[in-house]
């Protein structure tokens, strides 16, 4: 006998796949949202780097020799 999922975010039983955590993507999508808000990681996006993360920390110009 299995045991009865049911939805993280409102406790509605979920069906279908096995696998299957939540009962539709918005529930998904707000639950995700509340434990990981935007944001948070922002700083570990590739985009955020700066020119000083990009130096070799031997090189004269992030020693201040130039």
């Amino acid at each position: 006998m299995s045991k009865v999922r049911r939805c993280p975010w409102c406790n509605k039983v979920v069906v279908g796949h096995p696998n299957k955590k939540f009962c539709n993507t918005k529930h998904k999508d707000k639950y995700h949202n509340t434990k990981n808000p935007r944001g948070i990681y922002k700083h570990l996006h590739p985009d955020n780097i700066s020119i000083e993360d990009e130096m070799h920390p031997c090189d004269p110009h992030s020693l201040g020799q130039e």
